[in-house]
């Protein structure tokens, strides 16, 4: 558990390597502040695999959410200077599709999209390959518990097993 006057944090290791950090803000503090106020020692917690946790239980309380999200990069891609790939008479692909290919069938890239999905249920989280099989943490060293109970918006970041993040959603509406 890793807890500051203004959020406490957990995180959920998943078979294969990977983690999902959950930060919720304490009572009376807004989710939009915690993000506002707190994003860079948010992103160092959920990149430095648990450092600066306290050992010890955690009797996590947490409701079953589903998220998706689907996102266009070309215009990202486009705004980084790659633009010939896109474009319908000017994209080069000679070197993988042989000299002369651009004539014959002209080819370039019409859609770039990544999509990202997020379950937690009954069964555990699943995200891509990732899957998340117990819901209490038990850390090595004392036998203190902490109560942490998601009953109100909060952030979630997975982390691959490098400790990078690779999706992050929030939590606004608890289903009943």
């Amino acid at each position: 558990m890793y807890q500051t006057k203004r959020f406490q944090s957990t995180w959920l290791e998943f078979e294969g390597g990977g983690n999902m950090f959950l930060f919720l803000p304490k009572q009376g503090i807004s989710l939009e502040d915690v993000l506002k106020e707190d994003m860079e020692e948010i992103l160092h917690i959920a990149s430095s695999f648990g450092a600066g946790f306290e050992q010890g239980g955690v009797a996590l309380s947490l409701p079953k959410f589903s998220i998706s999200s689907s996102l266009d990069l070309i215009p990202a891609m486009k705004s980084m200077g790659i633009e010939e790939l896109f474009q319908q008479n000017g994209a080069n692909f000679t070197k993988l599709l042989g000299k002369g290919s651009e004539k014959k069938f002209p080819v370039y890239v019409g859609k770039v999209q990544q999509a990202g999905r997020a379950v937690v249920d009954e069964a555990g989280c699943y995200v891509a390959s990732y899957t998340e099989t117990d819901g209490l943490m038990k850390a090595g060293g004392p036998e203190r518990v902490f109560k942490m109970d998601c009953d109100h918006p909060f952030l979630f970041i997975i982390s691959d097993s490098n400790g990078i993040p690779v999706f992050a959603g929030t939590v606004n509406q608890m289903e009943e």
